[in-house]
């Protein structure tokens, strides 16, 4: 349920972003190694993986800026349970389907940028694209573009890749009274494993991280 914020809060939110990006990461690191046999697919997912960093420290840069300016999300709300439910969802993944088919893998992985990309709906991040919107837009634009990697991936393979897996329930997040569990057709699971990103560097200089969008 989405509440009125204060800096906490804003750090807060900020932060699970930049969490949500670097699991992606994770799991988009984790396929590229159980893909290696198929060259082209393993080098795609290396490549997300690689940018998935870039997201996470330019979020953790701008962390640090909004951390200047408390008094302009004052008016603002997060939902903190959609952000969870999020994080939630991707340690499924790898517990759910440990050696996933390309399809799978590459389902999941549209499902879950779309995810991600529909949290900017939220109040906070609506507000957050007012005084920061090079920094939104270049996340927003991130994930766009990762779509689209992975959508020209699956049509090589003959269309969009089929479902396999079923959707999972997460709870709806409104602030009305409690509903059904609400299953996001758009959503298969999508989870990476705790622990650090094999063969990828996490100190990178920030102009590389932007070139990396």
């Amino acid at each position: 349920m989405a509440r009125r914020m204060r800096m906490l809060d804003v750090v807060r939110g900020l932060r699970i972003l930049g969490d949500i990006e670097s699991t992606k990461g994770q799991l988009y690191d984790w396929v590229s190694e159980l893909f290696i046999p198929e060259g082209e697919l393993s080098a795609l997912f290396g490549r997300l993986a690689l940018a998935q960093v870039a997201h996470r420290n330019v979020i953790q840069y701008q962390t640090r800026i909004v951390m200047r300016n408390p008094r302009i999300f004052r008016d603002l709300k997060i939902d903190f349970l959609e952000l969870s439910g999020i994080c939630a969802a991707m340690e499924s993944f790898r517990e759910a389907c440990p050696n996933p088919g390309a399809a799978d893998a590459l389902q999941a992985s549209l499902d879950f940028e779309a995810l991600s990309l529909a949290l900017f709906d939220q109040d906070f991040f609506r507000g957050l694209r007012i005084h920061f919107g090079p920094f939104v837009d270049n996340i927003q634009n991130g994930m766009r573009k990762h779509m689209e990697q992975l959508r020209r991936a699956a049509a090589r393979r003959g269309g969009v890749p089929v479902r396999t897996m079923e959707p999972i329930a997460r709870p709806a997040v409104h602030d009305g009274p409690a509903s059904e569990p609400a299953v996001l057709d758009a959503v298969s699971i999508a989870s990476a494993a705790a622990g650090g990103l094999s063969g990828i560097a996490h100190q990178v200089d920030r102009e590389l991280l932007l070139m990396l969008f």
